[in-house]
């Protein structure tokens, strides 16, 4: 019974390892996912701006500087940065032909989306959720079988690097599921933007949202045509800004 304890054990860290490593490496948020190769700027917590080419990873942001020195020619804003940025924006005017049609395109396909693009993201949601849902199942089984087996298990005595593997692939498979915001996916919204004290109203297009972002389209961001990413900490959709006649709900 022990052997099969220590088998089964060993093979559900195996499948754990594995699938976190797949995550990791798909884990680049969706917000920021879309603005890839684009010209944005990046505003810093300290109010510095970074403007160029964005080039989101798993492990955080690269901006290749649009006007670069003799000695910074990029910008490196790792994982745990991100989470303290207080605005992401991609002013049109700034965008090439080419992605510039290609935001127009994407416009169009996410302002009212049909019912087949509503369909496939439901299974999209659906399929996501199922994979956290058995991510955290896997750490379960791990952690049942880790309370089970012998203190001088060698599994036992790598407790730490096996919880550092399951941490790591939950919070790599949070999903941020609302069924709240998904519902104003594609809609016209009004946005409350705590940058400062005040609250400033921000109306564009829902376009994504993760556990930490919210992204907007063809909003007005001082004066400028803009698609936006907001930090959810600051960030509130408040508002559905059009007839809801006009929405699919």
């Amino acid at each position: 019974m022990a052997g099969n304890t220590f088998e089964i054990a060993l093979v559900s860290i195996i499948i754990a390892g594995f699938i976190m490593t797949i995550i990791r490496r798909r884990a680049i948020d969706k917000c920021l996912k879309d603005y890839r190769n684009d010209m944005v700027t990046v505003e810093m917590p300290n109010g510095v701006e970074f403007t160029g080419i964005m080039k989101p990873d798993s492990s955080g942001i690269e901006i290749i500087l649009s006007e670069p020195t003799e000695f910074k020619k990029t910008v490196l804003i790792y994982k745990k940065e991100i989470d303290m940025i207080p605005i992401i924006y991609r002013y049109h005017d700034m965008l090439t032909k080419e992605a510039d049609l290609d935001r127009k395109r994407e416009l169009r396909k996410t302002y009212h989306p049909n019912i087949f693009r509503r369909i496939k993201r439901k299974f999209l949601n659906m399929f996501k959720t199922f994979r956290d849902s058995f991510v955290e199942l896997l750490n379960m089984i791990i952690g049942q079988f880790q309370a089970n087996l012998p203190a001088n298990n060698a599994l036992v005595t790598q407790k730490g690097q096996i919880d550092k593997v399951k941490n790591e692939a939950l919070a790599n498979a949070n999903t941020a599921f609302e069924p709240l915001l998904e519902k104003y996916i594609g809609c016209l919204v009004i946005v409350e933007y705590y940058k400062d004290k005040e609250a400033e109203e921000i109306k564009g297009v829902l376009k994504e949202y993760s556990n930490k972002f919210i992204e907007i389209s063809d909003a007005l961001y001082y004066g400028k045509k803009a698609d936006l990413i907001l930090p959810r900490t600051k960030a509130f959709v408040r508002h559905l800004a059009e007839n809801v006649e006009n929405v699919l709900l």
